[in-house]
């Protein structure tokens, strides 16, 4: 745990070579710690729990989020769930903020993905400052671990920030969608929202409407969050 505090992000092969033990001991070590939720396992690589890798200043960002009940109408107005996400370091930590079909708030972290794939992801790097934007995606190119036209990539980001929300139509999950919008806070980004469903149940042609819904939520909560700024 101390290592991956250290680096970060490994691979078994990695893990095992710096504590110097057998792939065999090391994955059985890490398959036990990401059982008890003290570690996570994105693609190949592991690293330590969101719970246990925030710093205080994530802490404070993560918790913002639970004070509102602007994201808790969203969920019931349009009967979808809803995430919160925001950046920690070059992943994001994703908030269940409201699951639908218990018609309740969740709020709790429930996944932690790298920032480049999501919807969420797409919404926050989209409306960073540029050199922000291109130190990140510098550090997620860097580590992912399929082939990425990064080129492309950042003209569909430009294309996201002129329209002020991302979509995800399968790209994460077959048979899911996702749309998501961006949060300001102090004048920067501060993370994102989105709302998804099966694409059964939110298909593209209904996806218009629910933007206009998501968009207004955005935009009200970065303006509660700017009120607590100006107090």
């Amino acid at each position: 745990m101390e290592l991956l505090r250290e680096k970060h992000r490994m691979s078994l092969t990695a893990i095992a070579a710096a504590l110097e033990m057998n792939k065999t001991t090391a994955f059985r070590l890490l398959y036990t710690l990401e059982e008890a939720s003290y570690v996570v396992k994105m693609d190949k690589l592991y690293e330590l729990h969101p719970r246990l890798s925030l710093n205080s200043t994530s802490e404070k960002r993560s918790s913002e989020w639970h004070v509102s009940h602007i994201l808790h109408k969203l969920g019931a107005s349009t009967s979808r769930n809803v995430y919160a996400g925001i950046l920690s370091e070059n992943s994001l930590l994703v908030h269940h903020v409201y699951v639908a079909n218990q018609n309740e708030a969740a709020c709790r972290i429930s996944t932690l993905a790298p920032a480049h794939q999501s919807a969420l992801g797409k919404a926050i790097l989209a409306h960073l400052k540029p050199a922000a934007r291109l130190k990140l995606l510098s550090q997620l190119a860097s580590d992912a671990s399929e082939a990425i036209d990064w080129d492309l990539y950042l003209r569909h980001l430009d294309v996201v920030k002129q329209q002020n929300y991302a979509v995800d139509y399968e790209d994460i999950r077959a048979g899911l969608h996702c749309i998501a919008a961006p949060v300001f806070k102090a004048g920067e980004v501060c993370g994102a929202i989105s709302i998804s469903d099966s694409s059964e149940n939110m298909p593209k042609r209904i996806i218009r409407g629910l933007t206009r819904q998501l968009i207004e939520a955005s935009q009200k909560l970065s303006i509660e969050f700017n009120r607590g700024v100006n107090q």
